[in-house]
């Protein structure tokens, strides 16, 4: 279980959001990932308090956030997955967008009268305000495609062809064909339309 868990900070610090995740009654902090940590300290609009609870800094927005925060608990308590609610919290230095959704504890299989269950609330944040990377470079970490191929795929999403490809670029049809090839087959696709819509439908989305 220790392992498991690791593991899944692990992944969460790859989220290009934060993820705070708030358990008990006193929805106190169980874990953040680094991108959390990180918007949390730039005087955005969002913090922890002394004990551990996220608050809003300014009164208004600190009163919306913690209703959203006890309508989440209420709907893990009963196991209800809801959708999330969001708002927008203004510090200093820039703004926050928040969503809070509940996390409803899995009935148990077996009766464990000693472990009492955990009331959870995830809050999703991300920066307006942050770079988001471009396409390319999506690409190449999402599919290990080199930047030729990243660049080729991403023209091609957003309408050239292939000819129009190698005329802005310099290069030759079997050149650019050749990229076409090898990023299909990174991508797990034979199709150049298919390649197209896992560009937008995954990686640009995912950007």
């Amino acid at each position: 279980m220790l392992a498991r868990a690791h593991n899944v900070e692990a992944v969460l610090s790859l989220l290009p959001l934060g993820v705070v995740v708030l358990v008990s009654e006193s929805l106190r902090l169980e874990s953040a990932n680094r991108m959390a940590h990180g918007l949390l300290g730039q005087h955005k609009g969002l913090m922890l308090d002394a004990g551990q609870h996220l608050v809003a800094t300014s009164i208004e927005a600190n009163r919306a956030l913690q209703q959203h925060l006890g309508w989440a608990a209420g709907r893990a308590a009963h196991r209800e997955a809801q959708p999330f609610r969001s708002l927008r919290v203004q510090g200093l230095h820039g703004a926050l967008h928040l969503g809070v959704a509940p996390l409803p504890a899995k009935a148990p299989e077996v009766s464990l009268p000693a472990v009492a269950e955990v009331v959870a609330v995830a809050v999703f944040v991300s920066d307006p305000d942050a770079m988001l990377p471009t396409l390319p470079e999506v690409l190449c970490q999402t599919y290990r495609l080199t930047r030729a191929e990243a660049q080729l795929t991403a023209a091609l999403a957003q309408g050239l062809t292939l000819v129009e490809v190698a005329q802005q670029r310099g290069l030759s049809m079997n050149t650019v064909r050749t990229q076409l090839k090898s990023a299909s087959a990174k991508v797990g696709v034979r199709r150049q339309a298919d390649l197209v819509r896992v560009a937008l439908s995954g990686a640009m989305a995912w950007g």
